[in-house]
């Protein structure tokens, strides 16, 4: 299966993926995560070695206070130690645990809220704002990854509601039928952006570029993405994964998750490398 679309591709710069993940509280589900899942023994599903069990705390995704990032008033210094925590996660892992970021507490536990009911509605209501041929954006429960079906539902929110506004060309957004829900997705893509151009000014300072603000043109059009991904329980969790093993194609991935699950391939170690989620922290 693949959706076909009457009109290309935009081209533009994707800028991040804001992914937010919550599994179903009555689920025995396991769920693989983020950029890699894994199956356990045999039918792991990449040529990976075995998780181990006994990583160095080197060997842990890091988690680092992004604070001085967004404070005026932080010190050059604090400043310097903030970018180059990230560079060096970046380099090595390619994800880190971001905590003291200035998403408001209040707007990350009502857009969960909301979550949990919009997904609880029955299929024939979500079906209203399902992804067709004329949008990429809405929601689904029919996606492939790596041609393996997954486990999940989602919800597909872009920049702006129009198909033909600059960097919509991959369709129009279709919002649910609660305003308030509507006008937290909003809320939080935008923080979503400011967040984003950030990380992207913090590695370009690390790695030497003079004026990293210079980039923002590059950005000023994009096609990032808002996805809410919910794990029903699932009958089978041997044979199926939430998502399968892939990698993102945006420049930054933002997930707000809170159960285990997700994992990370760790190249100079050879094996996988759990992620484990750390409260009102993105990853």
């Amino acid at each position: 299966m693949k959706r076909i679309f009457p009109f290309y591709p935009p081209l533009t710069t994707s800028i991040f993926a804001a992914l937010i993940s919550l599994v179903s509280a009555a689920s025995s589900y396991r769920r693989g995560g983020g950029f890699f899942f894994r199956r356990g023994g045999a039918g792991q599903l990449s040529p990976a070695a075995p998780l181990s069990a006994t990583l160095s705390p080197d060997d842990q995704v890091p988690t680092i206070d992004v604070a001085p990032l967004f404070n005026e008033d932080a010190a050059a210094e604090e400043r310097r130690e903030c970018v180059d925590a990230i560079g060096r996660a970046c380099e090595r892992f390619g994800f880190f645990n971001m905590v003291n970021h200035p998403i408001d507490r209040e707007l990350m536990a009502a857009l969960k809220e909301e979550m949990v009911a919009f997904f609880a509605q029955p299929k024939h209501i979500k079906m209203r704002i399902k992804r067709n041929s004329e949008t990429s954006r809405g929601w689904f429960d029919d996606e492939l990854t790596k041609q393996k079906m997954d486990w999940k539902e989602g919800l597909d929110l872009g920049k702006s509601n129009g198909r033909w506004e600059g960097s919509t060309l991959d369709g129009y957004n279709q919002f649910t039928e609660s305003e308030r829900f509507n006008d937290l997705l909003k809320a939080y893509y935008g923080q979503m952006e400011r967040i984003a151009s950030k990380l992207i000014e913090a590695l370009a300072t690390h790695m030497g570029v003079a004026d990293p603000s210079s980039l923002a043109p590059l950005f000023a059009k994009h096609s990032s993405l808002l996805r809410l991904n919910y794990f029903p329980p699932c009958p089978d969790c041997d044979e199926y994964l939430g998502v399968s093993h892939h990698t993102d194609g945006c420049a930054i991935t933002l997930l707000l998750q809170e159960v285990p699950g997700l994992q990370v391939w760790l190249r100079d170690k050879q094996q996988w490398v759990d992620v484990q989620p750390v409260k009102d922290a993105l990853t």
